[in-house]
């Protein structure tokens, strides 16, 4: 018998996945597993070789106790800020990565030590709102903005990556208000961060690392009927766009005919050792292709 590959499309009644619904999900060198729920505002674990999940972070308000009689309290307590999260990765130096898109910031858990998360914010001026992220070697991580088509670059200590042209000034250089008198003029220098990097993609939603450093990025709008792979280092492209595509024989459950052509349009990336992961959009089945970067 020839082997073929088998589609499994979904039901009528099924809709395709919705990159809305894409949250994070990632595994420490020990085997444990972490993901963002449900309700896009907490963070869940399994630890390895057990089925009981637990909260690892919530947002819920710390219960106070109410003021002893004639002590100073606020007028009116203002409500804590609960965040929407997106994207989760965990370093090969063991802290796990959460993005927050209503604060504009990354939380930064150390596994080590535990404790509280510390936050990375971004300023006004740098475009920021996170969706997906990987792990990048030497203990960084990468992270793709959808909405703005772009992806950030941060290494082992969590200081943005960039290019010098890459550059954008946040806030000016001004004169102080007070030098000694007589003194020469002291001017307090212009601060610069860097912006993300841009992806040429419709519709970007997976990022995937490298052993090079470099990174793919899932292109889900179909060009024209497939999925389109792309690859960058950095803000450089290093090879044009790669269509999730192959002639390759298929037959799809349910019908007796058989295609000579395979499109595949994606939801999710994994790569390892050689072989990328698809997971189609239909939600039933991840379709392995060897790829040569």
């Amino acid at each position: 018998l020839r082997k073929l590959l088998t589609l499994f499309p979904r039901g009528q009644r099924d809709a395709p996945l919705s990159p809305a619904a894409r949250r994070g999900a990632a595994r420490d060198r020990f085997g444990n597993w972490f993901w963002i729920g449900h309700d896009h505002r907490t963070v869940y674990w399994m630890p390895q070789h057990s089925r009981r999940v637990s909260a690892f972070w919530t947002q819920a308000a710390p219960t106070r106790p109410a003021p002893p009689a004639g002590q100073f309290h606020p007028a009116v307590e203002e409500p804590p800020v609960v965040a929407d999260l997106g994207g989760l990765a965990v370093t090969t130096h063991h802290y796990l990565v959460a993005g927050d898109v209503t604060r504009r910031s990354l939380l930064l858990f150390d596994l080590h030590a535990a404790g509280a998360p510390l936050r990375l914010l971004f300023p006004d001026a740098i475009p920021f709102e996170p969706f997906d992220m990987t792990p990048a070697p030497g203990g960084g991580v990468f992270v793709l903005d959808r909405r703005h088509r772009t992806y950030f670059a941060l290494d082992r200590t969590f200081r943005l990556v960039t290019e010098p042209e890459r550059l954008v000034e946040i806030a000016h250089a001004e004169e102080a208000d007070f030098r000694p008198t007589g003194g020469t003029v002291v001017v307090r220098p212009s601060r610069k961060l860097p912006e993300g990097f841009p992806v040429a993609a419709d519709n970007p939603i997976s990022i995937e690392a490298l052993p090079d450093g470099s990174v793919l990025i899932l292109d889900a709008t179909p060009s024209p009927r497939a999925s389109r792979l792309l690859h960058y280092r950095l803000g450089v492209e290093v090879s044009p766009p790669l269509a999730l595509a192959d002639d390759v024989e298929v037959t799809t459950e349910g019908e007796e005919s058989i295609q000579t052509h395979l499109d595949v349009i994606g939801h999710d990336i994994a790569w390892h050792d050689g072989t990328l992961y698809v997971v189609e959009r239909d939600g039933n089945q991840v379709i392995a292709f060897a790829l040569d970067v």
